[in-house]
């Protein structure tokens, strides 16, 4: 009995080492990453993210502990590569491929680090976006944004990405 064991075990060894051989892993790289903050100066820098220097500093103070990595092991992508990939993303819309090329990670890596970090900003929403709470208030931003805006949308409030406005139904029909 014994020795069929031991038969068995070289036999799996045998075709584990076959495995190996015909399916050999690839070997692990790590790309440069460049510091972006360093070699663009300001408006590059606008252009090819949409934010200032200073912007995009403020962001990764406000969302640097939900985003950052607990360790460095495996060159861990910073908190700030990570928010400087996700505005490249929603700044110039390219594929996924190309801007994780552009900061220097796998294109998986960057998929999960555009949700991490967009999710991390959207948390920050009761902070920066403030609704008017008294029908004054939305009275006077309603008249602001149309005297501003191209389209005079009637009685809207405040614009969201062009697309999706928020506004207030008006008291009596007008016929």
């Amino acid at each position: 009995m014994e020795e069929l064991l031991e038969i068995l075990s070289d036999e799996e060894d045998f075709l584990q080492l076959v495995n190996i051989i015909a399916h050999p892993r690839a070997p692990k790289t790590y790309r440069n990453r460049q510091n972006h903050f360093e070699i663009w100066n300001e408006n590059e820098f606008i252009k090819r993210f949409r934010l200032s220097k200073n912007a995009v500093r403020f962001i990764i103070e406000n969302i640097e502990n939900q985003i950052s990595s607990h360790t460095d092991r495996n060159h861990a992508v910073s908190a700030e590569e990570m928010v400087l990939l996700t505005l490249r993303i929603l700044a110039a819309g390219a594929f996924l491929q190309v801007n994780a090329d552009f900061i220097g990670v796998d294109k998986s890596t960057a998929s999960r680090i555009v949700d991490k970090v967009c999710r991390a900003i959207a948390r920050l929403n009761t902070t920066f976006i403030k609704m008017p709470q008294t029908e004054e208030d939305m009275q006077i931003a309603s008249q602001k944004f149309y005297n501003k805006s191209f389209s005079k949308v009637y009685r809207c409030i405040r614009l969201y990405a062009c697309e999706n406005f928020i506004t207030r139904r008006p008291r009596t029909r007008k016929f």
